[in-house]
């Protein structure tokens, strides 16, 4: 089975969408903060949209898809990769081979979002020059799994769902607050992991990239932006469990 990949062109205009509604509707929300229009629902809306679509992108893009670092029941396994959808970062098998050609040659001339090319390069700019990964290359494996497949094949059904639901809760304030400012932060913190936590911060480990550990990061990305201590089980060894995740994961690239 061969993944279908998007025409480059298509790919920058929907990637433009993403990364611009959310900041034009970011600014909106300042706007209104700033004229005291803002309600607790509408920031409660926030909240709850953030976390769970940060879940989604943390735990099932991250830990379950690309290391396959645990196996949940199919329910919990669709629900995370919906939610990780929801956030617009790309398809679950686009993601997943992006970050597993991330660790195929961190902060080198192969990494996707290298910070050696400046860090906003890093943070969004390698949307734009390189693109997402080839899941036919870097997560094989993934293409035999027909619920991540159909998942990722219907990324746009989800993105829309993660608009429309907060404007079905909130009306236009729940999709602004719900929707376009829950988009602009997820996006911006789990894209500065990419960017400021491998080039500022605290390095506890010697590692083979320059991942750092950022605590504002750490705390807003639930945990991803502890980034060197991540990296040090991954790379350097750790405990059993997660040396297996690693060869795993360092597997998929043959």
């Amino acid at each position: 089975m061969k993944y279908p990949r998007y025409h480059p062109v298509i790919f920058r205009i929907v990637a433009s969408i993403i990364v611009i509604a959310p900041i034009l509707g970011t600014a909106v929300a300042i706007r209104l903060m700033w004229q005291r229009a803002v309600h607790w629902p509408d920031l409660a809306l926030l909240g709850a949209m953030y976390s769970l679509v940060m879940l989604g992108v943390t735990v099932g893009f991250h830990r379950m898809l690309s290391h396959r670092s645990f196996r949940p029941h199919p329910v919990v396994k669709a629900a995370l990769l919906v939610l990780g959808s929801m956030a617009g970062q790309g398809g679950a098998l686009e993601w997943a081979a992006t970050h597993i050609k991330h660790h195929r040659s961190p902060d080198s001339n192969g990494d996707p979002h290298s910070p050696i090319e400046g860090l906003a390069h890093a943070h969004v700019g390698w949307l734009f020059k390189n693109g997402m990964a080839d899941p036919n290359t870097y997560c094989r494996h993934l293409l035999q799994d027909r619920m991540a497949v159909s998942i990722s094949y219907t990324f746009a059904v989800w993105v829309v769902l993660g608009l429309v639901i907060p404007f079905l809760i909130g009306g236009w304030t729940g999709l602004l607050w719900g929707g376009l400012v829950r988009m602009f932060l997820v996006n911006h913190v789990m894209w500065s992991v990419n960017s400021i936590c491998h080039a500022l911060g605290k390095r506890d480990f010697e590692t083979r990239d320059q991942s750092h550990n950022v605590l504002f990061v750490a705390l807003l990305g639930f945990g991803e932006g502890w980034h060197n201590n991540q990296l040090s089980t991954a790379c350097a060894g750790g405990n059993s469990t997660s040396r297996v995740a690693s060869s795993r994961l360092w597997s998929d690239w043959v």
